[in-house]
C-alpha cells in the first residue's frame, strides 16, 4: 500500500490511497482483511476525513490499459509543491498527474535551468516545465501525444 497526502488550496487533506494487488501466494480472503484493516485505521492515524480518501488498486497493467480512465468526475485539486502550482486528479486515473517519485528532478530543473530553454518531451502535465518556468527557463517547449494531458499542461 502506498499512501500520498495532498493538500489542497483550502489546506484540507486529501489522501491518495493506492492498494497493490497482493502476491499469488498470498490468498484473497487476507488481502481483503488486510485492506480492511488499514481503512479502518488511516483517518484517524492521518488526521483526515474518511471522505476525503481516495482507493485505487494497483495492478500489473499492460498497453494502452495504463492509461483508461477509473471515473469521470473531472475534479482537480489545486495543491502547492514548493512554489509550484499544480492541479492533481485523485479520482479519474490511476496517476494523480503528479508524480512524486519525481520530485527530486522537478527541483533540479527548478534549480538549474535559468536562462536556459527547456524540451519537455512525454511531458504528461508538464510539472516539471512548470517548475522550468519558475527556475528562470527562457523557452519551453513541452510534448505529449495525449489532448488530455496536454490540457491539463497547459492548465497547470
Amino acid at each position: 500500500m502506498a499512501i500520498d497526502v495532498y493538500l489542497d488550496d483550502t489546506m484540507t487533506k486529501w489522501l491518495h490511497v493506492q492498494e497493490y494487488t497482493a502476491p499469488k501466494s498470498i490468498d484473497e480472503a487476507t488481502s481483503i482483511e488486510r485492506l480492511r484493516e488499514a481503512l479502518a485505521v488511516i483517518p484517524e492515524s492521518l488526521s483526515v476525513s474518511p471522505s476525503n480518501i481516495i482507493l485505487k488498486n494497483r495492478s500489473v497493467q499492460k498497453g494502452t490499459m495504463q492509461y483508461e480512465k477509473n471515473d469521470s468526475m473531472g475534479q482537480y485539486l489545486k495543491i502547492q509543491e514548493n512554489s509550484a502550482h499544480l492541479l492533481v486528479n485523485l479520482t479519474d486515473y490511476l496517476d494523480t498527474g503528479l508524480f512524486l517519485d519525481h520530485r527530486p528532478i522537478r527541483k533540479w530543473v527548478r534549480e538549474n535551468l535559468s536562462g536556459k530553454r527547456f524540451l519537455n518531451l512525454f511531458c504528461y502535465t508538464a510539472t516539471v516545465t512548470v517548475n522550468a518556468a519558475l527556475g528562470g527557463a527562457t523557452e519551453s517547449l513541452s510534448l505529449d501525444m495525449s489532448k488530455t494531458y496536454l490540457n491539463w499542461a497547459k492548465e497547470n
